[in-house]
Parts: C-alpha cells; sequence; structure tokens
C-alpha cells in the first residue's frame, strides 16, 4: 500500500507555521516540519508558494501631501547632487578618454615605427645572408684551391724541371748542331 503524497496545502502550512516561528524557509526544515515527504514535491509545491506570495499587493494608505512634498525636495537634492557627482565624473572620463586616446595614438605610432625597424633589420639580415652565402661560395673556392695548390706545385715543379732539362737538351743539341755544322764545312773545305 502507498502512502500519499504531500500536498499543496500541507507545504503552504509548513511554511506559515516555520515563518511565524522566525525560522528560514528549508527544504530540509519544511520536510522535518511536515515530519516526511519528497524533496521534489516540497520544492515544487515551496516554489509556488513564493511566486503567489510575489504577486501579492500589499493596500497602503496614501502618502500624506507634506509626506510628498518631503520626498520631492529629498528626490530633487538628491538628483541634482547625483547629476554634479555625474557631471565630474563625466569630466573625468572624458579627460581620461582624451588621454587614453593619446596614448593609443602614441603606442600606434611606436609600433609603426617597430615595424618598420624590424622590416629594416629583416632586409638587413636577408642582405648579410646573401653575402654570407657568397663569401662562403668564395670559401669554398679558395678551399679548393689550397687543396689543389699542392697538386699545382708538384705540377708546376715537374714541368719547371721538364723545361729546364729541355733547356738543357737543346742547348746541347745546339752546341752538336754546331759542331756538326763545323766539322762540315772543316770536311768540306779539305775536299
Amino acid at each position: 500500500m502507498t502512502t500519499p503524497g504531500i500536498t499543496k496545502d500541507q507545504v503552504f502550512t509548513a511554511i506559515e507555521t516555520l515563518l511565524k516561528s522566525g525560522q528560514s524557509l528549508t527544504l530540509q526544515l519544511i520536510r522535518e516540519e511536515l515530519k516526511g515527504g519528497s524533496f521534489s514535491t516540497i520544492s515544487k509545491h515551496l516554489a509556488e508558494w513564493k511566486e503567489t506570495q510575489s504577486k501579492q499587493t500589499i493596500d497602503l494608505p496614501e502618502i500624506p501631501q507634506e509626506v510628498t512634498g518631503y520626498i520631492k525636495k529629498i528626490w530633487m537634492t538628491a538628483y541634482q547632487e547625483s547629476n554634479k557627482l555625474l557631471e565630474s565624473e563625466r569630466e573625468a572620463l572624458k579627460i581620461e578618454r582624451i588621454r587614453l586616446k593619446e596614448q593609443h595614438d602614441s603606442l600606434l605610432g611606436a609600433i609603426v615605427r617597430v615595424e618598420e625597424e624590424r622590416d629594416g633589420e629583416r632586409a638587413n639580415v636577408m642582405r648579410l645572408e646573401r653575402q654570407n652565402e657568397e663569401l662562403k661560395k668564395q670559401l669554398e673556392e679558395k678551399e679548393k684551391i689550397a687543396q689543389e695548390l699542392p697538386i699545382l706545385r708538384h705540377q708546376y715543379t715537374t714541368a719547371e724541371e721538364r723545361r729546364i732539362e729541355a733547356v738543357a737538351r737543346a742547348e746541347r743539341a745546339e752546341e752538336r748542331l754546331a759542331q756538326l755544322q763545323r766539322d762540315f764545312f772543316s770536311q768540306s773545305e779539305k775536299k
């Protein structure tokens, strides 16, 4: 057999009891007052009770004329003071806006200068990289020449030795030719 659920009236009565005793309205306290019930049911009825309370209006007597006059004076004074305060705040904000605009413009100018410097440095880096590549090529060529230099010196030395030998042979051949010519002429004269 199931237990009958908690009704809206029971929840409302428990709420009124808690309010009269000065306690706060929590689901746990309402549940304790009811001696049972599910939190979801109690929560649903509590929300409904809060909604009905917000819709109730209290009938107030009309405000006396002299109170209305004092309220208007207080309201006027408060309004004027707040306007003075707002005006000074507006002026301060205007000054701050101008200062921020100047700062913004200054920062934009600095950004443009830094970007120009960066672009100039990038161009400089590219130029130096090209120059570095060119120097690297020259160095490689010179290292190649330096590696070939001993071979070239040996070839030069060998060629020089051959030249010297050839000059010596040529000189000997000339001497021999001269000798042969002398011998030839001397034999021809004898005949």
